[in-house]
């Protein structure tokens, strides 16, 4: 996922063989605000560029776990920060949860997000795995940076 003014948007998905999955189709959108990824996607970012976000935000509720206070959001950002990840439950929809990890060294903020319905999947259980796979990425993408500048 990736920031589109004050959205969060899916840019690749990969979805689940089970018959019962949570998904969000490539293009689809969200507030900033809302879920593990889009409330990652705004640690970031540099923060004068968060706090003209944060100006700008409708704090929005899409489920019943979704941050409608702006005192309550930056001190979950602080939070997320600190720790390098984030997990939501019900922020996007009631029983979804979500799990992500920061993709660094792209030419935005960008984020890998595993998500699933709250009876079945706890992100905290993929939490490290996630991680891993987020900094392979990151790193894949400084070998291609690298090698694109050599070739110049």
């Amino acid at each position: 996922l990736v920031p589109c003014g004050l959205q969060r948007v899916v840019v690749k998905q990969v979805s689940s063989p089970l018959d019962v999955s949570f998904t969000f189709k490539e293009g689809h959108g969200a507030p900033l605000h809302v879920g593990s990824s889009g409330k990652l996607l705004l640690t970031m970012m540099d923060d004068h560029v968060l706090e003209i976000i944060l100006k700008n935000l409708e704090l929005v509720r899409l489920g019943p776990n979704t941050i409608t206070d702006k005192k309550i959001l930056t001190k979950e950002l602080d939070m997320i920060r600190k720790q390098g990840y984030a997990i939501s439950f019900g922020e996007t929809q009631a029983g979804t949860a979500g799990g992500s990890a920061p993709i660094t060294n792209y030419l935005c903020p960008a984020v890998l997000c595993l998500l699933g319905p709250e009876f079945r999947f706890k992100p905290a259980d993929y939490l490290d795995e996630l991680i891993k796979c987020a900094d392979r990425i990151s790193k894949k993408i400084l070998k291609i940076s690298r090698q694109k500048k050599v070739r110049k």
